[in-house]
Formats: C-alpha cells, sequence, structure tokens
C-alpha cells in the first residue's frame, strides 16, 4: 500500500474515495511475487491512480504542476530517482533488480497533458476543475458524458506507476512523463525533451487507445500555410448576414480508417468518403462557391475558422453582404448544402447539436474586393477538393485546421498526412499550380516526423507475446493512423525501438469518451512480463 497518504490534497482524496467505493472488496494494490511467475497489477490499483488524476487540472496555469506533484510523489515512494528539466517533464528512473544490472536500459513514456472538451451546454473550465467518474463502470465501461475524460494521459500515469512499483524483476528503467499532450500544436514536451534522456534500447509508450494491439509506426505530416495579402473594398446599400456551421464534433485528423476508435478515427472520418461533409470549412468553402457558380454575386468580408492545424474544427462562419433580392437564394444555397453536413454529424458521436444557419448583421463598412475574394475561395476549393497521393500512389490526407479572412489579408493553415516525409515532400511540390491561379504563397511551416520500427524485430516478437499473455488475447501489429510525439524521439535516437500499447478508449478526446475497464491493466502487465524475460531481447 502506499505510503504517506496523510497529505494528499482534499481533492485527491476524494477521488481516490470515489475510486473506492467504486471498486469491488478487497481489490488491493498487489505486492511482488516470486520472480518465477510474474507480478501482477490489478484493475482497482490502476483505476485508484486513474481517478486521483482525473481529479486535477489537465491543462492551464495548475497544469503540470499538480499533475507532476502526484507523479513525484508516487515515484518517490516507489524508490525512483527523480530529475525535471524545465520543460514540465519529469524522469523518474528506477534501478535494476539484482543479476539484471547489465540489461540494456528501457524507456517507459507517457504524456501527462490533456486537451479536454465539454459538451456546449455545461460550464467547465479544465484549468481548474477535475472530473469525477464511477470507476465501476457500466457494463464494464467508464465514461463521463459531459465532456472527454483525457483517458490515454491518466491510464498512461497510472500505468507507468504501477509498473515501476510492482515490476520485481527488470534492468534499469527510466519512467519519462512529457508536459503537455500530442496534437500536433501541443508537443512541446516531447520536443524539448533533451536526446541524451534517451538513451536506451526500447521505448515503451502506453497512450495508445486500442487494446491487443503494438503499435510500431505513425505516419508523417507537414503543417503547411498559405495566403496573402488582399484588397479591401467599400460595401454599399446591401445586407450582410452570418452564414455559420457550428456544434460539429472536430477532431485529430488521420491518414487510415483502420486506426484506434477514437478523435483520431473521428477526424478520418472528417476526411474522407461520406466524412468530406463534416469539416465546417468545407460547408463554407462550398456554400460560397456554389453560390458564386450559380451567378448570385456577393460580396465576401469575413471568414473564421478553426485554431489548430492539426485539429478539425467544430465552428466555422463567414460575413457576406448580398442585395435584397438575392437572400431567398443564398438561403436556399445555405439549406441545401446543409443538409447533408447535418445528416453526417448526426451520424458521429457529438454530433447531433450541429447547426447550420443565416442570420442578418451589422453592414460591415468594408468586403474583399470581387477578384480577391474569386482567388480565396478558388485556394480553399483546390486544397479541399484535391486527392492528394505520392509518386507511386502512396495515401494522404489533407486536414484543414484554420482558416481567417478579413479586407485587407487572408490565411489558412492546415495539415497533410501521409505514410512518409518523402510522400509529403512530393505532394508539397506538385501544389505550385494553386499558388499560379491564385498568387497566394504555400509553404511549410513545421514538419512532424513519423516513426517506424521493423516489426520482424527480436524485441518487437518479445514485447507482441507478452501482451498477448498478459490480454489473453491475440494480438496484431499496426502503424498508428495519426501523427504521434514519439516521431520526436526516433528522431532523437535513431537507434531507438519505439512501441505503443494502451487499454480500449472509444470517442478518444470528445465529450463521451469511453474507456474499457477490463482492459486497463493489460499494458502494465505485459511490460513487466517483457522486462522479466530471461532473455531479454537483443542482448546475448
Amino acid at each position: 500500500m502506499r505510503k504517506n497518504k496523510n497529505h494528499r490534497t482534499c481533492t485527491v482524496l476524494i477521488a481516490c474515495l470515489i475510486a473506492a467505493i467504486s471498486l469491488s472488496a478487497g481489490c488491493g494494490r498487489p505486492t511482488p511475487n516470486d520472480p518465477e511467475a510474474p507480478p501482477a497489477v490489478s484493475k482497482s490499483a490502476i483505476l485508484e491512480d486513474f481517478a486521483a488524476i482525473l481529479a486535477l487540472p489537465r491543462s492551464g496555469e495548475n497544469y503540470p504542476d499538480a499533475v507532476n506533484a502526484y507523479i513525484i510523489e508516487r515515484a518517490t515512494e516507489i524508490g525512483c530517482e527523480i530529475q525535471t528539466d524545465g520543460n514540465g517533464n519529469v524522469i523518474a528512473d528506477l534501478p535494476p533488480t539484482p543479476g539484471r544490472e547489465n540489461t540494456p536500459l528501457t524507456l517507459l513514456h507517457t504524456h501527462t497533458g490533456e486537451q479536454i472538451a465539454a459538451v456546449r451546454d455545461i460550464i467547465f473550465n479544465p484549468e481548474t476543475n477535475g472530473i469525477f467518474v464511477d470507476t465501476g463502470g457500466t457494463d464494464g465501461l467508464i465514461q463521463n458524458e459531459d465532456t472527454s475524460m483525457g483517458a490515454s494521459s491518466a491510464v498512461g500515469i497510472a500505468t507507468l506507476l504501477n509498473t515501476l512499483e510492482i515490476s520485481n524483476n527488470h534492468g534499469p528503467l527510466r519512467a519519462i512523463f512529457t508536459a503537455d499532450s500530442n496534437t500536433a500544436d501541443d508537443m512541446a514536451g516531447a520536443i524539448n525533451l533533451n536526446s541524451s534522456l534517451l538513451d536506451g534500447a526500447t521505448l515503451i509508450n502506453v497512450n495508445a487507445a486500442q487494446t491487443n494491439t503494438l503499435y510500431t509506426g505513425a505516419v508523417a505530416a507537414a503543417i503547411l500555410a498559405g495566403g496573402g495579402e488582399l484588397i479591401p473594398s467599400t460595401t454599399a446599400g446591401k445586407r450582410a448576414y452570418v452564414i455559420a456551421a457550428s456544434g460539429f464534433p472536430g477532431g485529430q485528423a488521420a491518414l487510415q480508417e483502420d486506426g484506434p476508435e477514437s478523435g483520431a478515427t473521428l477526424g478520418k472520418e472528417i476526411l474522407s468518403g461520406g466524412g468530406d461533409t463534416l469539416n465546417p470549412i468545407s460547408f463554407i468553402t462550398e456554400v460560397l462557391t456554389s453560390a458564386a457558380n450559380s451567378g448570385l454575386f456577393y460580396e465576401l468580408c469575413a471568414i473564421d475558422s478553426g485554431a489548430a492545424p492539426l485539429q478539425i474544427p467544430t465552428e466555422a462562419s463567414c460575413i457576406v453582404t448580398v442585395n435584397e433580392y438575392e437572400e431567398a437564394r443564398l438561403r436556399q444555397i445555405v439549406d441545401d448544402t446543409g443538409k447533408s453536413y447535418l445528416s453526417a454529424a448526426a451520424g458521429l458521436p457529438g454530433g447531433e447539436d450541429a447547426e447550420i444557419a443565416m442570420i442578418e448583421t451589422q453592414l460591415p463598412p468594408t468586403a474583399v474586393s470581387s477578384d480577391d475574394a474569386s482567388k480565396a475561395i478558388t485556394f480553399l476549393f483546390s486544397l479541399l477538393s484535391s486527392n492528394f497521393t505520392g509518386s507511386k500512389g502512396e495515401a494522404a490526407d489533407l486536414c484543414m485546421g484554420n482558416v481567417t479572412l478579413r479586407p485587407d489579408r487572408f490565411s489558412c493553415a492546415f495539415t497533410l498526412l501521409a505514410e512518409d516525409k518523402e510522400t509529403i515532400d512530393a505532394i508539397v511540390s506538385e501544389q505550385t499550380n494553386v499558388e499560379k491561379l491564385t498568387s497566394f504563397v504555400l509553404r511549410v511551416e513545421e514538419e512532424l516526423p513519423g516513426w517506424i520500427t521493423d516489426t520482424d524485430s527480436e524485441t518487437a516478437a518479445a514485447l507482441l507475446d507478452a501482451y498477448a499473455a498478459a490480454s489473453g488475447n491475440d494480438c496484431k501489429t499496426a502503424v498508428m493512423s495519426g501523427i504521434s510525439e514519439l516521431g520526436y524521439f526516433s528522431k532523437k535516437n535513431a537507434n531507438l525501438l519505439v512501441f505503443t500499447i494502451g487499454p480500449q478508449i472509444t470517442d478518444r478526446g470528445l465529450p463521451g469518451e469511453t474507456l474499457t475497464r477490463t482492459s486497463v491493466n493489460a499494458p502494465a502487465n505485459a511490460i513487466i512480463r517483457f522486462l522479466g524475460q530471461d532473455h531479454y531481447p537483443g542482448t546475448e
């Protein structure tokens, strides 16, 4: 059992009490067993830490201090030597057990932050509010209907702490808890981690969201930006309207359709097939394009949508002016275009609140010149409607995450995802026609590295076997469909074998996010089995 519980904060005590009430009697934290029988971490032990972490701020001014204080206290009790690096990261080193001193260093990793999403009709501030759930679950599921839980990082922290605590046969271990989360605009902890801390043989991350799957790689991505200066014109004698799409699910974009059931998969549905109709930016672009193609004259005053290049927005809007006699025709275009978007949104988690609206507003003094407005819409339409493939037909996808237009300026930011950097480079070089057609510059702002680990390696086979034994199910290997901070680790140490596993999490990052209770301890027990092997992979 843990020591020094008397000085934990009231919030953490309340969270732990809620967890304890919901757990079955007699399921305490196990103690190490005989080395010949690998010790096992219980579900209740994982969920005790999980509930306590959910009660803490997950972003903002009070993060990462609150979460890191919890990690440092627990890891110190376990016997780890603690380092912090000034970037919000915590590094916990655990010495090897006797006889395992010459085993290569194994790295364990989780991120600690999370971007919490909430439904629109509740007041929730992730910088101050904790999340309280029944860890007993309903039908084996743990869920909070009003907000996402940040289950990936919370279970990840709990997994590493319990692995360090229970494992009794291992070489030197280093648990790395990086600040921030795993979205394209929020990987500062991983990006700024000193490469000397990654001087190990194997790194196992525990933030995946699909059980019984050993991920051995992730796609590459590039954040691109486009736009330029515009020429304003004066509006006069017309009516102005806000056209808006709001309440859409949003999500982090992904490349392949076989990824985990999470915000990443939801993002893929938004990007591909019938799901094209779910990006609110696409809706605005389609309305403006359809209006222009129908001969309806309008002036474009503004477009607003999104903030993060890789995060598909939940809303988008534009302001246009039209003559009185064109109002009805424009409204019909908005309604007709919106039907497919609303229908598609209704079939996805969080999409039932999606709305399309056209509302009269105050007439702005200026608009974009007709020629520049046409170029801006052409630029967006060309990118959103392009079939992105590499020179050899490699898969690629574009996520339009942010568009801002004012009478004197147009900008957009988006992410291109592909199987490798070479595919991205080839596709970017092919977009010169868009630049020539519109005179807007398209440039690469940042490259997000992917990573690939050899699935035929001895280490991969050993970890796959350990995971199958721990979960009691057949396990497969796969490449992650979305980008990952682990690409930065692989870039810092090219010889590092990088893997990621995790419990079953559905609708990750969305209100109603669900954690499957039966899967929560499999990753910890897989790592313990892997660490305790007599013949450690890669050694003589």
